[in-house]
């Protein structure tokens, strides 16, 4: 069984759902049909490099996985650096019903702006240095998702691919009084 509201697995029996407390003396409250419970399910990945110059193998990857089942936000990340160092840097579980606000932000890394600060005085000397200005910029360039919970701040970097909006119409219609701030 899976609870209708969060869409966590229950145990056969169970009177309430321990992660969000619906009771289940009603058998409305609950899912049996698996196909209806993935039905329910939305899948969310958002990734985003961090190279020297753009053409260049990554430094580090950050990947994000959103998992939206019911009312419940599993989001986990994780940041890859040189391909061999993996650091989770949060894996956690909301109420979408909880989230306050959600925005989003054209973000550029602030080493990449600080490498095309340094390379575009260079390149009063040199003008071939604004190809490297140039790189740095278009790697360095991206989108931040904010997902504001109560006191907690989750930021999500990614490219800004068009699954940026789908995510965030996903929030907004299971939390129809959730802000959005583009």
């Amino acid at each position: 069984m899976y609870c209708n509201e969060c869409g966590e697995y229950l145990s056969e029996g169970s009177n309430f759902c321990k992660n969000c407390g619906t009771s289940f003396s009603n058998t409305k409250n609950y899912k049996v049909d698996l196909q209806e419970y993935h039905d329910n399910t939305s899948e969310y990945t958002f990734v985003k490099s961090k190279s020297i110059l753009a053409l260049a193998t990554p430094i580090s990857v950050t990947k994000t996985t959103a998992i939206i089942r019911g009312t419940s936000l599993e989001m986990n990340q994780t940041k890859r650096t040189l391909a061999v160092i993996k650091k989770c840097l949060f894996n956690t579980k909301v109420n979408v019903k909880e989230i306050d606000m959600v925005t989003v932000k054209k973000s550029m890394d602030t080493s990449d702006l600080i490498f095309s600060i340094i390379f575009g005085v260079l390149s009063l000397f040199n003008p071939l240095l604004l190809i490297i200005v140039f790189l740095f910029l278009w790697s360095g360039y991206g989108k931040k998702i904010g997902i504001h919970v109560k006191n907690n701040r989750y930021s999500i970097p990614c490219r800004g691919t068009d699954d940026v909006d789908i995510f965030i119409n996903k929030i907004k219609e299971v939390n129809t009084d959730v802000i959005l701030r583009m």
